[in-house]
């Protein structure tokens, strides 16, 4: 500073970091809930956010189950309000629903699916299968490397998330 054409330093502190916009602190999967009033809730997630790294990292879960599966579970409430199915079960609701029926059909498969999903995946878990179900998958596919890349490129040919299964 100038004090009488003397001049003095001045420590000045550097500005705090601040968080960009595409970053956020992870919230807590037990924070999430639907909507009040709707038959579908938000099942549990068993793990934490972070916890499939780094298969699938912590921000990709936070939005998947805070933003997707909540979206889907609550227009699935809205798309079931005062009708005769809201009562029904999610699977029974899957069977007799109208496929011309869109908004139902999307937003029920999408809470299906999300929940499936939170349910097989777990921490630590994963790999080439065994026993039977390896036996069907190299006879069908030939070598479970196979498996994969078909499963895949099957994934990346369904409209939305890519969501497909292997059925027996």
């Amino acid at each position: 500073s100038c004090n009488e054409k003397k001049l003095e330093e001045v420590q000045v502190p550097l500005p705090e970091k601040e968080e960009s916009a595409t970053q956020s602190k992870m919230g807590n999967p037990k924070d999430v809930f639907a909507d009040e009033g709707g038959v579908f809730q938000m099942i549990p997630l068993p793990y934490a956010y972070d916890a499939l790294e780094p298969f699938i990292d912590a921000k990709t879960m936070e939005i998947h189950f805070s933003k997707h599966h909540l979206a889907y579970t609550n227009n699935l409430n809205k798309a079931l309000a005062e009708t005769d199915m809201q009562n029904l079960t999610i699977e029974d609701i899957l069977k007799k629903l109208d496929p011309e029926n869109k908004n139902l059909r999307n937003n029920a498969g999408g809470y299906y699916n999300h929940n499936f999903f939170w349910e097989i995946m777990a921490p630590k878990k994963g790999g080439e299968p065994t026993g039977q179900l390896y036996d069907a998958i190299v006879k069908d596919f030939e070598t479970f490397e196979d498996f994969k890349i078909k499963f895949s490129e099957a994934a990346t040919k369904v409209f939305g998330s890519g969501w497909v299964w292997l059925v027996v």
